[in-house]
């Protein structure tokens, strides 16, 4: 898209903080916004903000993790708008207890969530970028989605499948107009990184300095301009989780060192971010990105 000026874009999640910060940045580039969440309303305070640059911006309140909720969804964008032109990915959830002490539904919601609601919005959406013969799908991914995240092994296995998934759909797409593009990113500030904070296990979350959700923003932006396979952020980082990728067992050594480093920044970021002492270790935590 050389412009985003009144293109329709399904913003898909946005509890999260960067679903919020790229709604409102669409928008004051000329977009039509749909937000679609389940924590979402027509009042909501960020539509009144994204409603300033964008008027014709509106929300859809569902369950995105259902594939009837989908058909609802692009049932109403067609509807109102005539159009879809871009879909964000936005969605996700994070639970921080060790895997033999989840449940079986707190499984298959993190699968639901990070995997499924991705599977059946693009499945939903398709269509009509098809017929249209343009449109630019970004998905939300994760370095976890390209080297392990010892401790997060359910969410790692989530945004590795996401990974492959979104990297698949980008060479079917190819000479239909259609684009499909994957943002992996390291740690972002948002409330999934408090989550992880709460964990003392999760110290390769805090290698790198947060991602502030504007920067993420700006990247997606950027993608819809210029569309890629894949963009990872910060860069550096990417470039040694491609390396990683490439040689699982240096992974293994390097990660004797990173350990070392997240746990002195772990502890930083708590300080900083007024997390009480008392809730270290505690193994408890689960966050929802809808």
């Amino acid at each position: 898209m050389n412009t985003l000026e009144n293109k329709v874009i399904i913003i898909a999640g946005r509890a999260g903080g960067i679903g919020s910060a790229t709604a409102l940045l669409l928008a004051m580039r000329g977009a039509i916004v749909i937000i679609a969440s389940r924590q979402i309303d027509p009042k909501d305070p960020l539509m009144e903000e994204i409603r300033v640059f964008s008027p014709r911006s509106s929300s859809f309140r569902g369950d995105l993790s259902r594939p009837g909720t989908w058909q609802e969804l692009i049932g109403y964008v067609g509807k109102q708008y005539k159009a879809i032109h871009g879909l964000v990915n936005c969605i996700g959830t994070l639970n921080t207890r060790n895997l033999e002490n989840l449940f079986g539904s707190e499984i298959e919601s993190a699968i639901s969530a990070n995997l499924l609601s991705v599977i059946y919005g693009v499945q939903a959406s398709l269509p009509t970028m098809r017929r249209q013969k343009q449109g630019t799908i970004i998905t939300i991914g994760s370095i976890g989605g390209i080297v392990p995240m010892p401790f997060a092994s359910l969410y790692c296995a989530t945004k590795h499948a996401i990974r492959g998934f979104s990297l698949s759909l980008s060479e079917e797409l190819k000479g239909t107009g259609v684009h499909a593009s994957l943002l992996s990113l390291g740690p972002a500030l948002t409330k999934m990184l408090e989550t992880e904070a709460h964990n003392e296990q999760c110290v390769i979350a805090f290698i790198n300095k947060p991602l502030q959700p504007s920067r993420v923003a700006e990247s997606i932006v950027s993608l819809f301009q210029r569309p890629r396979r894949e963009m990872i952020l910060p860069p550096v980082t990417g470039a040694l989780s491609i390396l990683c990728h490439i040689a699982p067992d240096f992974f293994g050594i390097c990660y004797r060192i990173l350990r070392q480093v997240g746990r002195i920044r772990l502890r930083s970021f708590r300080r900083d971010n007024s997390i009480p002492s008392q809730l270290l270790n505690w193994e408890n935590y689960n966050v929802r990105i809808s």
